[in-house]
């Protein structure tokens, strides 16, 4: 059975009402996206942390994602992977589109440059520090 999660920490107090973009990204694949897209430039650039997020039950079991969040040229993004050891892609994309009024979201960050191109952050040209 599967329970889309309801509880205040997942709704109230949350950060992906406010975001302008979620990606799917690894922590590890979030520091490659800064390295290849921002490191070295212009493009203003805040990490604001995040926190792990039960957004259902699997039978029972938590389904959890690991949300973070960052600004962008004033824009916020949120990456997010999953953290539990039982993961439904359709309850965490149902629930992201529940608490996001964002129509962008990628579930690769292979594609985090289509992103960029509909915030309107041209890091194409983005001068070198």
């Amino acid at each position: 059975m599967l329970v889309l999660n309801s509880l205040p920490q997942a709704t109230e107090n949350s950060e992906f009402a406010s975001c302008d973009a979620i990606c799917e990204a690894t922590y590890f694949e979030k520091h490659v996206l800064w390295q290849k897209y921002f490191k070295d430039t212009t493009i203003t650039y805040k990490d604001n942390g995040g926190y792990a997020v039960v957004v259902g039950k699997i039978d029972g079991e938590n389904c959890c994602i690991s949300a973070s969040f960052v600004e962008v040229n004033n824009k916020k993004i949120c990456y997010w992977e999953p953290l539990s050891n039982l993961i439904n892609h359709v309850m965490i994309r149902k629930f992201l589109e529940s608490k996001t009024k964002t129509s962008i979201v990628k579930e690769n960050p292979q594609h985090f440059h289509y992103i960029l191109d509909q915030l309107g952050i041209d890091f194409r040209t983005a001068k070198v520090k």
